[in-house]
């Protein structure tokens, strides 16, 4: 998947501005106030959608400045929204839309053994923050770019590990020039680990770094009620907003 389109970094430092002096105004449900939040996209058939926050709060869309926005696949976004009510059909908010961005959401791809360093690269990342919620890992990471090739992004479990919970970010530059230095932000559906059967357990994920190979943990269970979003949320996402790279 491509990310943002090339729009994005004209508009972005306006958002940002609007974001950081705006958020979390004092009135709830004021149509002046808004948030900023990592969701998950839920596609509802041709043009209707829900949308689930990392604790597994749900919002409806009940009105949109996106009105042609389809979603066609469950995805992760960014999303800026106006709460308009307490629960309601099922939904426990009904919301409007002001902004939504959505960003690369893969499954965890397949250990391919000897064949990894050349399928998956073995190039370095900083990981600025990683995080479990609505059962995906959101992993917020920075590295150097040229803008010559798409990176390839992805996690494998890690062949080395003795769980299934052990598990590898694998990056792969395609020898870009390293022209840069950017942040992106890309998540990953866990759907596919093993039932945790209501227990917390604890993801390791091995990254190579600028500063070697590191081990990162965060806890985990199926029913994605384990919720570890940064508390500096707005500011990650406002900048993410200005380095956001092509990767896929």
């Amino acid at each position: 998947m491509k990310t943002l389109k090339f729009f994005l970094f004209i508009v972005s430092s306006i958002f940002i501005s609007f974001v950081l002096s705006s958020c979390l105004k004092d009135d709830y449900y004021s149509l002046e106030s808004f948030r900023v939040s990592p969701l998950t996209i839920y596609p509802q058939g041709e043009n209707s959608y829900y949308l689930v926050m990392d604790d597994g709060t749900t919002l409806w869309p009940a009105a949109s400045n996106y009105t042609s926005f389809q979603p066609k696949k469950i995805q992760r976004a960014l999303v800026n929204y106006t709460v308009l009510s307490d629960a309601m059909q099922g939904y426990d908010h009904f919301i409007k839309v002001n902004r939504i961005d959505t960003f690369l959401t893969k499954s965890i791809a397949e250990n391919l053994g000897s064949e990894n360093d050349n399928t998956y690269g073995k190039d370095p990342v900083d990981i600025v923050d990683l995080w479990v919620g609505d059962g995906f890992l959101n992993v917020y990471f920075g590295t150097q770019w040229g803008g010559k090739e798409a990176h390839f992004i992805n996690l494998i479990e890690d062949s080395e590990g003795n769980s299934s919970y052990e598990l590898e970010f694998r990056h792969h530059s395609f020898e870009d020039p390293k022209i840069s230095y950017g942040r992106n932000l890309v998540a990953f559906d866990l759907s596919s680990l093993p039932d945790t059967e209501e227990n917390i357990v604890e993801l390791k994920i091995k990254v190579r770094t600028y500063e070697g190979e590191e081990i990162f943990k965060v806890k985990y269970n199926s029913n994605g009620k384990v919720n570890g979003t940064p508390e500096y949320v707005d500011n990650v996402f406002a900048e993410s907003l200005i380095h956001m790279k092509n990767i896929e």
